[in-house]
């Protein structure tokens, strides 16, 4: 059936206004979003970095990067471990920062000793003992970032 009429109704509209109107709603606000993460977190984890020269390790941790020092740039590289491991602080982020990290850092668990860990044996471990770390260990989301954001479909990636 064609629901178009062979003769225009009778009724008028009123003519366009010469101003905009100004409406109270907020256009974006009639969209459902998502919480968004923050967009550059460090990890709270102290970091195991291997010093040039010696090679002797240390713990790192995210607060005591001074980027305007040689020896923070060296570990702060673009695609080093410390660069995803405290994105922050290197100065490396990359939008939303999702990345899990690279390095190996001093895993302290809700309960039990600390542990030296990567985001790689989180991947590795069955989805339901991954979810619970997740879900119980804020310091364990920030610091794999994208594991545990995205549980479900993280094993093969950031290998």
């Amino acid at each position: 059936t064609d629901l178009a009429s062979s003769s225009p109704s009778s009724s008028s509209t009123d003519p366009p206004s010469e101003s905009p109107t100004s409406s109270t709603a907020d256009p974006a606000s009639s969209f459902p979003t998502s919480p968004t993460p923050s967009t550059c977190i460090d990890s709270p984890y102290k970091a195991i970095m291997k010093m040039a020269g010696d090679g002797s390790k240390i713990l790192l941790s995210c607060d005591a990067i001074d980027i305007s020092l040689d020896a923070s740039k060296t570990f702060c590289q673009p695609d080093g471990r410390l660069a995803t491991h405290c994105p922050s602080s290197c100065g490396t982020c990359n939008g939303e920062m999702l990345a899990d990290s690279k390095a190996q850092f001093l895993y302290e668990a809700v309960t039990g000793p600390a542990k030296l860990r990567t985001c790689k044996w989180l991947r590795k471990i069955n989805d339901g003992r991954r979810e619970k770390h997740c879900t119980k260990n804020e310091s364990l989301r920030n610091t794999c970032r994208y594991t545990c954001n995205n549980s479900t479909e993280a094993s093969d990636v950031f290998h």
